[in-house]
């Protein structure tokens, strides 16, 4: 859709999330989302790695000085989503889910150990948020020792059940499995976490 059809300028606007460039050459793929009519270039902040290489060549490459005006000028939108509960890194390929399958959430950085569980997917959760995990989890458990709350990932499509809690690990099933990727948020019915003082207060909507 182009910006201009005739001597008429369209009235919309139409904003890109810029993804992953798998043949890294970020130039040519940007030239050409403008050519096709894109304007505003969005910036996911959630998604960036600690050295923001991919928003450095996007910003560095909307900034530059234009040779011709074939190509308007585009703007860049940073989307900062502020604090998300997330999960920590998994293989490129994810995990798998299975419904009725046991799973375990764990700090990151201390896998569960032991033949029984071997083949029992572990889901990292990082600091500060496994401790605020847990903590809140021990606290419902303490209120409500028949409690099994539900944590979501993602969008809330992926559940699993908490049944059993241990130092530094959840022991859960799944309820409502798929492809579970890496940096997926997480959500928990019941608590609310809090990660500055890593302790949680009972959700009065439950």
């Amino acid at each position: 859709m182009r910006r201009f059809e005739g001597p008429r300028q369209r009235q919309t606007r139409i904003v890109a999330t810029i993804g992953p460039c798998r043949d890294h050459d970020y130039p040519t793929y940007l030239q050409r989302l403008c050519e096709a009519g894109v304007d505003i270039m969005r910036l996911n902040m959630s998604h960036a790695d600690a050295g923001y290489a991919k928003e450095r060549e996007v910003l560095a490459w909307a900034n530059q000085g234009l040779e011709n005006h074939q190509t308007p000028q585009v703007a860049v939108m940073v989307d900062l989503q502020g604090p998300k509960n997330r999960i920590g890194m998994l293989p490129e390929a994810g995990l798998w889910l299975e419904v009725g399958q046991p799973a375990w959430l764990v700090r990151e950085g201390v896998a569960v150990a032991g033949a029984a569980v071997a083949e029992t997917p572990q889901i990292p959760v990082p600091e500060p948020l496994a401790s605020a995990l847990l903590h809140g989890l021990r606290e419902l458990r303490m209120r409500q020792p028949n409690a099994r709350p539900q944590v979501l990932f993602g969008d809330g499509d992926l559940i699993v059940e908490v049944e059993a809690l241990e130092d530094d690990h959840a022991r859960t099933v799944v309820v409502a499995g798929g492809r579970l990727g890496s940096r997926k948020g997480l959500t928990v019915r019941e608590i609310d976490l809090d990660l500055d003082r890593k302790s949680t207060r009972l959700n009065s909507s439950h």
